[in-house]
């Protein structure tokens, strides 16, 4: 006789181990931030492309070039930075008594830049919420015993000569020999086909 459950599966044996398939919170999520632009990475700093004052302006000599000083006008603003574009000009206009004013033309300090973070992702803005992607626990596993064979579905039963006898008038009768003895006294039939007559 095999043991009980000798044969059977162990509960949960076949079975996945809780949360054993699911995905670590946030393992496939982005890190906050981690796509986003640093603050005012993109930014132009203050007053970077502003004119400094005066830089452009030349004192002295108002009447040298009186049709020339308004000649050029306007390139303060259409191009920031004249003072770099046009290095020259202090030979070009030795007046300029007519010139631009001291930051009269300059921009003005970030009006070109951008805000901070105005270009940048919000915090997790392209990240996938934690766990969205993860599988519930236990959700692909099969329930405990659900591949199992249940307990002594296997089993054979002996049927031992000491366990089992069969009565004169036919009575089954199972007596387990655990020192335990019947009190009442028949007629036995063994297996071997020997009638006799006492106490079992």
């Amino acid at each position: 006789s095999s043991t009980g459950n000798a044969a059977s599966t162990l509960g949960n044996a076949a079975s996945f181990v809780g949360n054993a398939t699911i995905i670590p919170g946030n393992a496939s999520s982005f890190v906050g931030n981690a796509t986003s632009i640093p603050g005012k990475a993109m930014s132009i700093p203050g007053n970077a492309t502003s004119i400094p004052g005066n830089a452009t302006s030349y004192p002295g000599n108002a009447t040298s070039f009186p049709g020339n000083a308004t000649s050029i006008q306007g390139n303060a603003t259409s191009y920031p930075g004249n003072a770099t574009s046009f290095p020259g000009n202090a030979a070009s206009f030795l007046g300029n008594a007519a010139s631009i004013s001291g930051n009269a033309t300059s921009i003005p300090g970030n009006a070109t830049s951008y805000s901070g973070n105005a270009t940048s992702i919000p915090d997790n803005a392209t990240s996938f919420p934690g766990n969205a992607t993860c599988i519930p626990g236990n959700a692909t596993s099969f329930p405990g015993n659900a591949t199992s064979i249940p307990g002594n579905a296997t089993i054979i039963v002996s049927l031992v000569a000491c366990l089992l006898d069969i009565r004169s008038n036919f009575e089954p009768s199972i007596s387990v020999k655990l020192g335990l003895t019947a009190i009442n006294q028949k007629t036995w039939i063994d297996f071997s086909g020997n009638p006799w007559t006492g106490v079992r």
